[in-house]
C-alpha cells in the first residue's frame, strides 16, 4: 500500500491509495498514523477506493436513488470514494478540504479522470462532483457541496482564554456534515477564544458537529474564522466549515458572490459561491510526500 501526505489550506491528511479496495481501515490504526508524536500526523486519514452502485449503496444506502440515476446515466461503472476518518478514528460524512486532496491524488495518479476537467467523488454525503482548473499552472478545485439547511434557533457555549464561559446565539448549518455557526463581534474576540476546551450547542446534535467562530475584516465579502472540528480539535481550516461560514455570512449581508475565507497564507484562501441553493468550495490542494516505507 502506498502512502501520501497532503494538505489543503493547512488541513492536512494521510492518504492510501487503494483504488481496487484492498485495504481494511481500522479506528486504532487511523489514530496512530494521526498521532503528531508518534505517527505520521494528520487531522484526518483517507482511503481513496472505487465504488460501484451496490457498494455505494451499502455504505450509504439512503442515497441509492442518487447513485442509481448517476450509474443508469454514465458510461462509467465505478467511481472514486473519499473514505474519511477524523484522528480519533471516527468517520466524518464529508470534508471540504479532504476530497480536493483525494482530487488531487487522483489527479497525479489516474490523469484522465479530469480529461473532461470534472469529476465525481462519492462520499458518505452523496456524490460530490468536482471541477478542476489551474490557476499559474496550479490545480484548483471546485466542489459542488450540493444543497444546504439552515436553522437560526441554536446557541453555543465557549470559553475564553481566561475560563470564562460564554453562552451566543448561533445557527446550525448542514452541507453534508453538520456545523454550529456563531458571529463575533472583533479579531480580539475571536483571538481570545479557548478551543482547546470544546465548545456545545444547545439544543444538543445527536451526532455533535464542527463549530465555527468569525469575524468580519477591513474588506468587502471577506471574512476570518477559527474552527474547532470534531474527532480532531482546532485545525488551521475546514472546508466544510468554511461553506458553511460562507453560507451565514451570505444569509445575514443578502448577497451571493464569492466570499474570500483568510487563512494563514493569503494564497490559499477559499472561496464559497452560492448558485440557486448550491454551495461551491473552491480552493488549492497539495499532495507533498509519498510515503514509500510499509506502515
Amino acid at each position: 500500500m502506498k502512502y501520501y501526505k497532503g494538505e489543503a489550506t493547512g488541513n492536512d491528511f494521510v492518504l492510501a491509495w487503494d483504488p481496487s479496495n484492498e485495504y481494511e481501515v481500522t479506528p486504532d490504526f487511523v489514530r496512530e498514523i494521526c498521532d503528531r508524536h508518534y505517527g505520521v500526523g494528520a487531522d484526518g486519514f483517507i482511503r481513496v477506493g472505487r465504488v460501484n452502485t451496490e457498494l455505494a449503496t451499502k455504505i450509504e444506502p439512503k442515497f441509492a436513488p442518487e447513485i442509481g440515476s448517476y450509474f443508469q446515466n454514465s458510461n462509467e461503472e465505478s467511481m472514486y470514494f473519499m473514505d474519511y476518518y477524523n484522528a480519533d478514528g471516527t468517520t466524518a460524512e464529508m470534508c471540504g478540504n479532504g476530497v480536493r486532496v483525494t482530487a488531487e491524488l487522483v489527479r497525479l495518479n489516474d490523469p484522465e479522470a479530469f480529461a473532461d476537467q470534472e469529476c465525481p467523488f462519492f462520499t458518505r454525503a452523496g456524490i460530490k462532483p468536482i471541477t478542476l482548473t489551474y490557476i499559474d499552472n496550479k490545480p484548483l478545485y471546485s466542489v459542488d457541496m450540493g444543497t444546504y439547511s439552515v436553522d437560526e434557533n441554536f446557541e453555543v457555549t465557549y470559553f475564553d482564554k481566561n475560563g470564562t464561559k460564554i453562552n451566543s446565539d448561533a445557527t446550525y448549518i448542514n452541507v453534508g456534515n453538520p456545523h454550529i455557526v456563531c458571529q463575533l463581534s472583533s479579531q480580539k474576540d475571536l483571538e481570545n477564544i479557548d478551543l482547546l476546551k470544546k465548545p456545545e450547542a444547545k439544543p444538543e446534535l445527536p451526532n455533535d458537529a464542527n463549530y465555527e467562530f468569525y469575524v468580519e475584516t477591513e474588506l468587502d465579502n471577506e471574512i476570518t474564522m477559527r474552527v474547532y472540528e470534531r474527532g480532531v480539535g482546532e485545525t488551521y481550516s475546514c472546508g466544510t466549515g468554511a461553506t458553511a461560514t460562507g453560507i451565514k455570512y451570505s444569509n445575514d449581508v443578502k448577497i451571493n458572490l464569492y466570499q474570500n475565507i483568510l487563512k494563514n497564507k493569503p494564497e490559499q484562501n477559499l472561496n464559497i459561491k452560492l448558485i440557486n441553493d448550491r454551495a461551491i468550495l473552491i480552493g488549492p490542494a497539495e499532495i507533498h510526500y509519498t510515503i514509500n516505507n510499509e506502515i
